[in-house]
């Protein structure tokens, strides 16, 4: 998905975003959620810590930051680890990144005049005068669509590349402790025992 800097103004209209759309938003983000979940484990695997260590020492660091991370580790390992992570994590991987930036996060304005559907971002662009400027990125519902169904497919090939199908099935198969805030539960009344003559 290359980005592609229109030449010409365009006029949007409103739009109501079919639900195969929605979904294929549902699903590419979510997808994206199990990529950023496989980078934390890749990190975890690389400097060989435990994922809790690493999710306090992650904590809310962005995922540019974090495959800055994975990538120096993985130079300090191994130079082939590093030419693997070049590949995984490429251009290819930073046009969905930018996608799913503008799908979970853009403020959609309604359908370009080629069809498009058209999303304010957050990023900015060389102030003119004194106006700041904000990309509008516009993508194709079917390119979300198939886009959504090659992000699915990443997370496995990801999964496999990174050699971390071990990690995931060990936390797919702990049980869910219960939360400290949970509200203890209501003493049933006992039941009066039975009278005996």
């Amino acid at each position: 998905m290359a980005k592609i800097y229109a030449p010409n103004k365009s006029n949007i209209k409103p739009v109501t975003v079919t639900d195969d759309v929605y979904m294929a938003i549902g699903k590419f983000v979510r997808a994206f959620a199990e990529i950023e979940d496989l980078i934390k484990l890749h990190i975890c695997d690389l400097a060989q810590m435990r994922e809790s260590e690493a999710t306090v020492l992650l904590c809310r660091t962005a995922l540019s930051q974090k495959l800055v991370i994975a990538k120096y580790i993985g130079k300090m390992k191994n130079p082939n680890i590093a030419i693997l992570h070049d590949h995984i994590f490429g251009e290819r991987f930073s046009d969905f990144k930018l996608m799913r930036n503008t799908l979970a996060h853009g403020v959609l304005l309604g359908q370009t005049e080629e069809g498009a559907l058209a999303f304010l971002t957050d990023q900015t662009l060389e102030p003119t005068k004194d106006s700041a400027l904000q990309e509008v990125v516009s993508l194709m519902p079917s390119d979300i669509v198939k886009c959504s169904v090659t992000a699915l497919k990443m997370v496995h090939a990801m999964e496999k590349a990174l050699k971390l199908e071990s990690w995931r099935s060990t936390r797919r198969g702990r049980p869910l402790d219960g939360h400290r805030k949970a509200q203890p539960k209501a003493r049933q009344p006992q039941k009066p025992s039975p009278l005996r003559r």
